[in-house]
């Protein structure tokens, strides 16, 4: 390899046809750092005149006679690559002996004489990063096939994206084992039903993962294996709430409801069957009827009914279920099914949860737990994904985003996103919006169209901000596939 010329935080660098190298491959050149975002031909104005001419005169109307070293010369000379380097920053001589990465570059000593750029392995990559990872990973880097891991400790504010198929569901999966395995709890709002058989393996028999889950499906009624009921607890609701829920739009239907709250909250949780009790129950002090008028009666019982025709309210001891989970699992709240309207509300009581399940004083006391947030435009607004963002922090609870349409989400995440994990994306629109982050430039950002199923590029803490494109490796004894209903089965 030589230096052609410098442009902006480009290098451009000659290679021969032999020489192997492949986008994302790193060039050291001196103390230079560079990685390679494009290959192309070598060409000049004498080359493409000459290749022109061939061209266009048949080969049978013409004899060529070249002394072989020439000729050997000339296919050398035509097939000559172009590498387009992204300059990364400089060397510098740390503690121990160990190089280290500093961005930028003020000082330009390089000798297109003198300088031979040479690539450098993963293993001189992953040391100058201060990188480690242990044999068993999840992932290998493109370049060598070099293992690479996501090191659980800088599980920051974290954004999984690309377009549906690209693989982010399947690493998102392979990341939630990863911190089971690790002993996190997890809190995952499962929007498409992609989570909930990770406990059971190809022939959906219960796997090594089984008792790490627990999924609450508003579909069933009664425990079966590690599916439990979805219901929202009427105690952990407000009357505001549920009024607006059942669509009460009355005002004495209204107060009478807000009496009821405030007797049956005193006792703690309470469902439906309660609700009905109080209204058609007595005062133990004054011995008058809670609910006097037979009119305002009736109502509270027709909303009642609508209520449990909902099959959204009941008892929920999520203090139990969590406890059971917290050295390690995962909660799978399916929401897919229920109506936007309960998803929003899931949302509130999810937050609700998480602050009173972090309260190292509380009954369960999670030192820290993360939530896996699979498309949230779907449930939450603007307003409310930012509060996540704020909140989560102070909790110490690690939000994971998973979308396939980055633009759904607010410019407020992107400017806090610690690690992008980003696979195959076309559409330039989708890729501006991964740009805003700040971790990567327009030209990196673009190879994304290059990629191929369960290949993606990894920046942020995980990599110490140095751009690294790696293949998801595959997971064996775990139903990874999502749930997907063809037209036409076969």
């Amino acid at each position: 390899m030589k230096i052609l010329f410098k442009e902006s935080d480009e290098l451009l660098l000659t290679a021969q046809p032999d020489e192997k190298i492949r986008i994302g491959d790193v060039i050291l050149s001196e103390s230079v750092l560079s990685q390679v975002i494009e290959i192309k031909f070598l060409t000049t104005n004498s080359i493409e005149a000459y290749i022109l001419r061939k061209s266009l005169i048949p080969e049978e109307n013409t004899t060529e006679s070249i002394q072989p070293e020439i000729s050997g010369m000339m296919g050398t000379l035509l097939d000559q690559k172009l590498l387009v380097t992204k300059i990364r920053g400089h060397l510098e001589d740390g503690e121990n002996g160990r190089r280290i990465l500093k961005t930028g570059i003020t000082d330009f000593n390089l000798s297109r004489e003198k300088t031979v750029p040479k690539k450098i392995s993963a293993d001189e990559l992953f040391e100058i990063l201060g990188l480690n990872f242990p044999d068993n990973t999840i992932a290998e880097t493109l370049s060598e096939n070099k293992g690479f891991d996501f090191d659980l400790t800088k599980l920051e504010l974290t954004l999984i994206t690309g377009k549906k198929k690209s693989g982010k569901s399947y690493f998102a999966k392979r990341l939630l084992l990863r911190l089971i395995e690790s002993g996190v709890f997890t809190l995952v709002l499962d929007v498409n039903q992609e989570y909930q058989d990770l406990g059971l393996d190809e022939n959906r028999r219960p796997n090594e993962y089984f008792r790490n889950f627990v999924v609450l499906d508003p579909t069933i009624n009664d425990v079966n294996g590690n599916r439990r009921p979805l219901r929202i607890p009427l105690n952990e609701i407000t009357a505001e709430e549920f009024v607006e829920v059942v669509e009460i739009g009355t005002m004495p239907t209204s107060a009478a409801v807000f009496r009821c709250w405030r007797a049956l909250r005193a006792n703690g949780q309470f469902d439906l069957d309660d609700v009905r009790a109080w209204t058609d129950g007595t005062d133990a002090q004054t011995g008058q009827r809670n609910v006097s008028e037979e009119m305002i009666r009736n109502a509270i019982e027709s909303r009642i009914r609508y209520a449990e025709s909902l099959r959204i309210f009941g008892p929920l001891d999520i203090n139990n279920i969590v406890r059971n989970l917290r050295d390690g699992g995962a909660l799978i709240l399916s929401i897919g099914t229920l109506q936007n309207k309960f998803r929003k509300k899931l949302v509130r009581l999810v937050e609700n949860w998480l602050r009173r399940l972090t309260d190292l004083n509380g009954d369960v006391g999670l030192h820290a737990a993360c939530l896996f947030l699979e498309e949230a435009q779907m449930y939450a607004d603007t307003d409310n994904i930012v509060d996540l963002i704020t909140r989560m922090r102070h909790l110490g609870v690690t939000p994971v985003f998973i979308t396939n349409d980055p633009t759904t989400l607010p410019d407020e995440l992107y400017a806090n996103i610690d690690n992008i994990v980003s696979f195959l994306f076309k559409n330039e629109k989708e890729l501006n919006h991964v740009g805003r982050t700040g971790l990567l430039d327009v030209d990196t950002l673009s190879l994304l169209k290059t990629l191929e199923q369960q290949q993606c590029l990894v920046v942020g803490e995980f990599t110490n901000g140095f751009p690294l494109f790696v293949k998801i490796l595959r997971q064996d004894g775990v139903q990874m596939k999502g749930e997907t209903r063809r037209l036409i089965r076969e």
